[in-house]
């Protein structure tokens, strides 16, 4: 498919400053894309379509590879099942929180089942009204199965850091999800630039055509810093080999934006990458931290003992082995 990465949580891909960054550093975007949108694509907007015309962005359509998730609905259900699950037990207390609309092909059969527990309700079709909590958790999910297969292989990316949390394991204690300094990040300040002004589709696509060998090396860079950073449980240490590869990678950054500059782009800015990785317990260590990435792991069906056989025969890349999903942010504070 040629997928780098899968955005989440919604259907539209934002047209702002942080998809740009995220275009330029990516190769290809993947974004969950029910069918009949792909019937009718004036649904998608003219920029998400300009992008699909520019391959900048894949559609990647959930009816395709949902049943090639074996446990794709039982997994979720019990991991919403259980009695930690921060969500009030009561089904009227459910039905009284806020909701976040779902489109139904991205649901599947979990669609009836999250109504039986009040945690949704049918909408006007396609949608369904779900539980903000169980929706954000869900598009997490979703977004991390479907990155696991052969034939899509990419990990997650969000333009908000607090989606990361829905990768975190519940706290069992306090019912709450950590704050995203509380979990195991990578954050690089100042790494990504970006031009300020607005780029069309084909400008972008043009861009990336022309310096393609300069933007891979770049991320290459990157991710092998994020790889090696993550491997340090010190935390000391580790935030000195954060500052280290910032500086590293300050004049790799200076070339980037010199390039962009030629090409006649102006007030370029740079923006923060956040990695959120599987707390340093690998892939199959996701099982016994609970949370979304044990879900995701029962989802496809693997035991534990085939966990590392299974996750290199489908990752592109060293860094799809460490880390779960990107939180690529553009001065924001989180």
């Amino acid at each position: 498919m040629g997928v780098d990465a899968i955005y989440f949580p919604y259907i539209r891909v934002p047209e702002n400053e942080w998809f740009t960054r995220s275009l330029l550093f990516w190769d290809n975007i993947g974004s969950i894309v029910p069918m009949d949108f792909m019937h009718n694509t004036e649904l998608l907007g003219p920029y998400m379509n300009n992008l699909v015309k520019e391959q900048l962005v894949t559609p990647i359509v959930p009816l395709k590879y949902l049943h090639k998730i074996p446990n794709f609905t039982s997994a979720f259900l019990e991991y919403i099942d259980k009695h930690d699950y921060p969500v009030p037990r009561d089904k009227y207390e459910r039905l009284k929180r806020p909701t976040s609309l779902i489109h139904i092909e991205k649901l599947g059969n979990i669609s009836n089942e999250l109504c039986n527990r009040g945690l949704a309700s049918q909408g006007n079709y396609p949608w369904y009204n779900v539980e903000t909590f169980t929706a954000n958790q869900f598009m997490a999910y979703l977004s991390a199965c479907l990155g696991c297969l052969p034939e899509i292989k990419c990990q997650p990316i969000t333009d908000n850091a607090t989606n990361l949390k829905s990768f975190s394991p519940i706290n069992r204690n306090s019912n709450y999800i950590p704050d995203i300094d509380q979990l195991r990040t990578v954050i690089l300040e100042d790494i990504l630039p970006c031009p300020k002004t607005e780029i069309h589709p084909h400008e972008i696509a043009k861009f990336k055509t022309k310096n393609n060998k300069d933007l891979k090396l770049f991320r290459a860079k990157i991710e092998s810093a994020l790889v090696d950073i993550d491997i340090i449980q010190d935390p000391i240490n580790r935030a000195r080999k954060v500052e280290t590869y910032k500086t590293e990678l300050h004049s790799e950054v200076d070339y980037i934006t010199e390039l962009m500059k030629s090409s006649g782009w102006k007030h370029i800015s740079t923006g923060r990458l956040i990695a959120y990785s599987k707390l340093g317990l690998g892939f199959g260590g996701a099982i016994l931290t609970g949370g979304l990435l044990g879900v995701v792991i029962a989802a496809l069906g693997i035991g534990s003992a085939g966990l590392d056989l299974y996750h290199e025969s489908v990752k592109p890349k060293a860094i799809y082995g460490h880390y779960c999903a990107y939180a690529v942010m553009a001065h924001k504070q989180f």
